[in-house]
């Protein structure tokens, strides 16, 4: 359960839509659907707007480092948009164009001095500026396999001005309860929250069950979106993600291979110390 709590918030680090496949009864009587890309972008934002206890931690680094601010992985702009609330200029950069499109429809006339939107690929992005602050919120390394992630560490550092500070949230493996559960029934999945459709105003049940990847550090969660409608039947648009558990060794060993120095761990968005019970594991470094 607590797995797949830390990854509420990553769905939107997907670079592709699954796309459609044909409809499907299960044993449940649930229609069955891959989650489809034109609704999908505007389902994740509702079902993530409300989810602001990170938002300090980020608008402090953001206070400490100035402006303006990078953040890889932005999606519908939920960490951008309270960065700029804060008084902040901020760029992100996604390569999701449909998530892009939902993040500059939440832009008021006062942000549009402030936030700058880019389309591109975390791998090998090529911005025109560099930053004193580069962030890399809500689990989106994860997303990425090891090769991959060193990439994207790699460019970030490109990115910063000297003495610039990469600042990365991921969840903590060492205190991450992972089993196999593919092999459990739909109806006993975990039940994670509810929430209104902003397309039909209908209800939305999430639950997600998770099991072992591929890999040892490597775990894989379904997660089930399920409209329940005035019928009584419901729709289910199903999103498939894989994601990598790392410990604080492997991510020390990551960003000292790439050049960063002053390589700090935190427990907690208070920037309290990290624990072996410490449900997130938040790191800061210098580009040195």
């Amino acid at each position: 359960k607590d797995v797949v709590i830390w990854f509420m918030n990553a769905i939107f680090i997907l670079d592709k839509a699954l796309g459609s496949c044909p409809s499907r009864i299960n044993v449940y009587g649930i229609l069955s659907l891959a989650m489809q890309e034109e609704s999908f972008p505007l389902i994740f934002d509702a079902y993530i707007s409300d989810y602001r206890e990170d938002l300090p931690f980020w608008c402090m680094l953001a206070r400490k480092c100035g402006g303006p601010v990078l953040e890889l992985g932005c999606g519908t702009g939920r960490v951008l948009l309270g960065l700029a609330l804060d008084g902040h200029t901020v760029e992100g950069i996604d390569s999701d164009p449909d998530m892009l499109d939902v993040a500059r429809s939440k832009l008021f006339p006062a942000h549009l001095d402030l936030v700058h939107l880019h389309l591109g690929d975390l791998r090998t992005m090529s911005m025109r500026s560099t930053y004193p602050l580069i962030i890399i919120p809500c689990n989106t390394l994860a997303y990425f396999d090891a090769q991959e992630c060193k990439q994207i560490l790699k460019r970030a550092r490109e990115h910063l001005t000297q003495g610039g500070y990469l600042a990365i949230d991921t969840p903590n493996p060492e205190s991450a309860s992972i089993t196999s559960a593919f092999d459990v029934l739909d109806q006993n999945s975990e039940l994670i929250s509810t929430f209104v459709s902003p397309r039909t105003e209908h209800p939305i049940q999430v639950s997600a069950r998770q099991s072992t990847g591929h890999n040892s550090d490597e775990i894989v969660i379904m997660w089930y979106f399920d409209e329940l409608r005035p019928d009584g039947t419901v729709q289910r648009f199903e999103q498939k993600l894989h994601y990598h558990l790392r410990s604080s060794k492997t991510m020390k060993n990551f960003l000292s291979q790439v050049g960063f120095i002053d390589i700090s761990f935190f427990g907690d968005y208070d920037s309290s110390d990290l624990k072996p019970d410490s449900q997130r594991l938040l790191i800061s470094c210098n580009k040195g």
